[in-house]
């Protein structure tokens, strides 16, 4: 109802009663969520993996269950801009516009802060003088129409400016690519608004439940005789994912959080009884 109420396109002549919407975040609505949720994919073409965000707050959410809850929309109109920031916690972040116009501009993650001298020099009026090491950065300007999605990497400096009047959509991104970033940011606890822990706990115990199921499926068609399960990409990914998370688990039980090696204990029987679901009497998995 908002955005009916107050969006006004590049076509309207009176935009004095246009509203700056910032980074709502429509899945945590019931009335939004339950438009708006599982409408559209991440990135086309398996560009990303597992989303490990939707997994996240899983069913806790009845309105917009298993989706990433790290869904945004922003509305302005034109001439309205951020300041150049870095959203910390690890994460990738898309923005697509749907109509108008958005232009953006990137800066190097290891260049903001040193070259923009604690984001004290600004973007919008270039004191060379006063800022040299501006000129070392590396900076990337686009603009965005519908039709674009802009994928920036974790930790990137951006700036963004509608060039007309915009309504964007933009997305937090989590999968093994950006795993170690994000497990950086859970250490040194920079983004308390994230929960790192609860996601990446979440995900393993979902991504398990998949995949043994998967396995014990696969497992009864044997014994019966039946056709066995194909093996469908999002078991690929969710094993690929599982492997990932291992890693991360045992580094994190090698610190004195002893209840992390019960999970990596589970995720290593689950990618045992996986690897060998074609043997209807599976070998016994020793734990070494």
């Amino acid at each position: 109802h908002f955005l009916k109420k107050h969006f006004r396109s590049v076509s309207d002549e009176c935009v004095s009663d246009f509203y700056y919407l910032h980074q709502w975040q429509f899945p945590l609505s019931e009335t939004a969520g339950r438009k708006l949720c599982a409408q559209c994919k991440p990135m086309p073409n398996d560009i990303f993996g597992e989303d490990i965000l939707k997994y996240y707050l899983g069913e806790e959410m009845p309105h917009c269950p298993w989706d990433n809850p790290f869904q945004y929309i922003f509305m302005g109109a034109g001439g309205t801009k951020s300041k150049l920031h870095q959203d910390p916690g690890g994460l990738e972040i898309t923005i697509a516009v749907i109509t108008g116009e958005k232009e953006c501009i990137l800066v190097h993650r290891d260049d903001g802060f040193d070259c923009f001298y604690d984001l004290d020099a600004s973007l919008d009026d270039v004191d060379l003088e006063k800022y040299p090491l501006m000129t070392q950065a590396r900076i990337w300007k686009t603009t965005i129409k519908p039709g674009d999605i802009l994928l920036m990497p974790q930790g990137t400096y951006h700036q963004c400016r509608n060039t007309t009047s915009c309504l964007s959509y933009s997305r937090f991104i989590l999968d093994t690519v950006n795993l170690l970033p994000f497990y950086k940011s859970f250490q040194n606890g920079d983004a308390k608004e994230i929960q790192h822990e609860e996601i990446l706990w979440n995900c393993a115990i979902e991504l398990v439940k998949k995949v043994d199921k998967y396995t014990d499926d696969y497992q009864q068609c044997l014994r019966e005789g039946s056709t066995c399960p194909t093996l469908e990409e999002d078991i690929i990914r969710g094993v690929e994912t599982l492997q990932s998370l291992r890693h991360f688990f045992r580094d994190i039980a090698k610190k004195g959080e002893k209840v992390y090696t019960t999970i990596v204990e589970d995720i290593d029987d689950t990618l045992h009884t996986f690897q060998y679901r074609s043997i209807v009497k599976i070998p016994l998995h020793r734990i070494m």
